[in-house]
């Protein structure tokens, strides 16, 4: 059997990648439980976790798009999260006019660093 995989980037690539700064990246983890981890940066974040189906992520991403000039939200859903969540903050973005978003990959550091409030 053939196994595809991805294409590595060349050195041109690479150079092209912009790095995003702590401070205007905010990321959104879609849980399997339906919930909802949200932090800024990756240093020292202050996790919030929300219900998916609350108001409170809307209202999160009205304040940080009027306090944080260039925001970047980075989506990421855990294995088992449900598709109905995804649309739900891709259409909270659009409806709010944030149009700087990614769906990203969730990392062991993304991980770690929503570990502790799986328990509350």
């Amino acid at each position: 059997m053939e196994l595809v995989m991805p294409v590595k980037p060349d050195s041109d690539d690479l150079e092209q990648q912009q790095a995003v700064k702590e401070s205007k990246a905010l990321s959104i983890v879609l849980s399997s439980k339906d919930r909802i981890y949200c932090y800024q940066g990756i240093s020292a974040p202050e996790v919030l976790m929300m219900n998916s189906n609350s108001s409170e992520i809307k209202t999160l991403l009205m304040d940080k798009k009027s306090t944080v000039q260039g925001l970047i939200v980075l989506i990421k859903a855990e294995v088992g999260s449900r598709y109905e969540n995804l649309v739900n903050i891709l259409d909270n973005l659009n409806q709010i006019g944030i149009e700087r978003y990614a769906i990203a990959e969730m990392t062991a550091q993304d991980e770690k660093i929503i570990a502790p409030y799986r328990t509350k």
